[in-house]
Formats: C-alpha cells, sequence, structure tokens
C-alpha cells in the first residue's frame, strides 16, 4: 500500500507536473519581452528541478500521512498542488477549495475522539487553573517583598 501511494506521487510529481509545467513556456515575440520571458522560463524551470529533488522526499511524506495504519482504508482525499499568491491570483489551488467546501460536511466524530477531546480540555482547564494560581502566588510575593522593603 505504501509503496503504491509512493509511486503514484512520483509520477505525479515527475510526470503529470512537469507536462503541464512545461505547457506554461512562452517564446519571446519581441526582442523587448526577451528579459521577462527568460526570467519567467528559468522560475519555470528551477520548479520543476525543486520538484524532482523532492519528490521522493515528499512521496515518503504523503505516503505516511494518508497510511497510518496498514489494517484501515487510505486517508486519501485527492493531491493538490498549492503555491504562493501572485499578483492576487492563487496559484494551483482552485481545486483544492472546492473539494475542501464540498467535503467539509463528510466528518465525523467517533466517541473515542469525543472522550478524547474532553479529557484534553480539562487537562487544559486545570493547566490554566494552576498557571492563574502560580501568578497570584508570584504577585503576592512580590507585593510582600515589596512592602517590607518600604516598612
Amino acid at each position: 500500500m505504501v509503496q503504491s501511494i509512493e509511486q503514484s506521487v512520483r509520477w505525479i510529481t515527475d510526470s503529470l507536473l512537469p507536462f503541464w509545467v512545461t505547457r506554461m513556456f512562452r517564446l519571446e515575440a519581441m526582442p523587448a519581452q526577451f528579459h521577462a520571458v527568460t526570467e519567467s522560463n528559468a522560475a519555470l524551470f528551477r520548479f520543476l528541478d525543486d520538484l524532482r529533488e523532492r519528490s521522493g522526499r515528499t512521496a515518503r511524506m504523503v505516503a505516511s500521512g494518508v497510511v497510518v495504519d496498514l489494517a484501515t482504508p487510505p486517508l486519501f482525499g485527492g493531491c493538490y498542488l498549492l503555491g504562493p499568491e501572485t499578483n492576487h491570483e492563487r496559484a494551483f489551488s482552485p481545486g483544492f477549495w472546492k473539494r475542501l467546501d464540498q467535503t467539509q460536511g463528510n466528518v465525523a466524530w467517533t466517541e473515542a475522539a469525543l472522550d478524547a477531546d474532553a479529557r484534553d480540555r480539562r487537562r487544559t482547564m486545570v493547566g490554566y487553573t494552576l498557571l492563574g494560581v502560580a501568578v497570584a502566588l508570584v504577585a503576592g510575593f512580590a507585593i510582600f517583598v515589596w512592602s517590607r522593603q518600604n516598612q
């Protein structure tokens, strides 16, 4: 299972994405565009080079996140590549936000998860209470020391 997912991710990073990215390369229509087009093509080439360099680590990371336990089905809902915003446009991300919106109602909490959440909330409240007591003790001690110095 893990190897199958790693192979799928490597196919995406080594074959599919390079196909689509190379379609984005541009030719210079006029000499005035030479610098801008060359910079754009160089950035795309660097992106492809970085993608190929990181494909093995990316495949292992995705496989370890998708296959939690070999006895359960993989937690895989798709593969999306997100890039930084440029000129107020989200690069490679419209499908991700659409899929997220469509599937956000498919989440369910198990009894074990609800119990763990309640336990963690109780622990958090105990921690905050102890922190408040510690702050009050430090403040009280500081007031005590200050009042002793002013006598």
